[in-house]
């Protein structure tokens, strides 16, 4: 029977607070309490703050495209597709995207599965992408991954019993996942990531933690790809185990693919290519593979997403659909950025040259400044992290002295927010502690952005790697 399949009517759930929220809280009071304070004049041992938390490249003044920008103004304001400034193709493709709105406005409301001629294009993208089958019909536009998220879990609430049910969530990961587990009341059963192998998912001890649970209504397993936090790109073998994982255990693979076009080092293969490249019965798995507007040259605030459906049964599809709220659709301006990517410039056509070079020019940048983090960090002693191969973030691993552990344990602090918060204070850095994302007990670990111009994260990373190294000189 279909994972999906095995669910029942749904149950009501007061919201859980997230650990991770408590911890951002607090560190965003306490940033904007030092930022008042070096506006009236209080001396600091540094001269400004530098948020290297922070996943948006827009904050930092990051370069987007031209073409999506031409297109959605064109959108917005018909009256300058009499401009004789903008390019051709940019005016056929805000012509045809209004067509598709109701009145020719992008005031309209879409099918909440989003516009047609989006769907088709982001189609026409997997196809390529993946060499592979992709039906529009199976695509679902949302506004961003955690809707799409909080939408499947709504979906996995409506069971046959009473039975709590359960997910497979990596270790560390990306805390709106579980926040969204908590909110419908499902079950988070962790797997740890292996920090050793490239953060690798170790399918021994996915059958490990299958074996230990006592859940048995165990529905899915969630992997993201690249990784958040830890930036890593799965390999083609290592995701041909996990697919053969959950297809033994009858489980649906939440694939978040978010990344997929800031890849650095290795090649981004999607479970969907993976899936469908196997063999029976592995070629038959369950899969839901989420993806966004790209991150690193797509405006972050245009936040559209889509979820593609593979292999799930034609009642789970329709109750899905009518699971989705009109709240839940995103806005025209949102889908049109997406539609820009999943169908960008052609040879020949006017804008094809700049997009590609200004895409090109985005992607190179943050390839630069991963190379940056991975060297300066792994330089210093008693810092580490894996070669930063996929995503935005790098996740680094602290070693300290136990002083400094007794330290944390008499202020009833965890470690790793302890160490952000004296980096705060020391350097002016703001970055997120491990415990926010999950991290094997004993270890120490936080999240660093690329996405910072690369003056600014050379001058961060400087920082930390003095404010560390003052740090062991004190405890030492």
């Amino acid at each position: 029977m279909p994972a999906l399949l095995k669910i029942n009517g749904g149950r009501e759930y007061s919201d859980k607070t997230n650990i991770s929220l408590g911890v951002h809280e607090e560190l965003h009071e306490r940033v904007e309490k030092i930022r008042r304070e070096l506006a009236q004049g209080v001396v600091k041992p540094f001269r400004d703050i530098i948020e290297a938390n922070v996943g948006d490249s827009s904050v930092e003044g990051g370069k987007q495209i031209t073409f999506i920008r031409q297109v959605t103004a064109l959108a917005c304001l018909p009256d300058l597709l009499l401009d004789s400034a903008f390019p051709e193709d940019v005016k056929h493709r805000a012509r045809s995207l209004l067509q598709q709105c109701r009145g020719n406005s992008i005031g309209s409301l879409t099918d909440i599965e989003g516009l047609e001629m989006v769907r088709r294009h982001i189609a026409d993208y997997i196809r390529h992408r993946d060499s592979c089958p992709s039906n529009w019909e199976d695509i679902i536009i949302v506004p961003g991954v955690s809707a799409a998220v909080k939408i499947l879990y709504k979906l996995m609430n409506y069971t046959a019993n009473r039975d709590t049910l359960a997910v497979l969530t990596p270790v560390p990961e990306f805390p709106l996942f579980s926040s969204a587990l908590s909110q419908f009341g499902i079950e988070k059963v962790p797997y740890y990531l292996d920090e050793e192998d490239n953060w690798s998912v170790d399918v021994d001890g996915l059958q490990h933690v299958l074996a230990e649970t006592s859940n048995s209504c165990l529905r899915a397993i969630l992997v993201i790809n690249p990784g958040n936090p830890t930036g890593q790109v799965l390999t083609t073998q290592n995701m041909e185990e996990i697919v053969k994982f959950a297809n033994r255990n009858d489980l649906l693979i939440i694939a978040c693919e978010v990344y997929q076009d800031n890849v650095y080092r290795g090649t981004f293969n999607s479970f969907k290519k993976v899936v469908y490249q196997l063999g029976s019965p592995y070629n038959r798995t369950e899969l839901i593979s989420l993806m966004s507007s790209p991150k690193g040259y797509a405006d972050t605030g245009m936040r559209a997403g889509y979820m593609e459906l593979y292999n799930i049964n034609s009642s789970i599809k329709q109750l899905l659909r009518s699971s989705i709220q009109i709240a839940d659709s995103p806005p025209i301006c949102a889908q049109i950025a997406l539609d820009c990517v999943a169908c960008p410039p052609t040879p020949g056509q006017p804008s094809y040259s700049l997009f590609h070079q200004e895409r090109w020019s985005a992607l190179e940048s943050l390839k630069t400044r991963a190379n940056l983090v991975s060297d300066v960090i792994n330089s210093t002693p008693g810092l580490s992290c894996n070669a930063l191969q996929g995503g935005f973030f790098a996740f680094i691993k602290v070693d300290v002295p136990d002083y400094f552990l007794e330290k944390a344990n008499s202020l009833g602090r965890c470690p790793s927010a302890l160490y952000c918060q004296e980096m705060l204070e020391h350097v002016g850095v703001v970055t997120n502690p491990g415990e926010v994302f999950g991290q094997k007990p004993g270890s120490l670990h936080f999240r660093i952005s690329i996405l910072l111009p690369q003056e600014v994260l050379t001058d961060a990373l400087q920082r930390i790697q003095n404010f560390h190294l003052n740090l062991m000189k004190h405890f030492n």
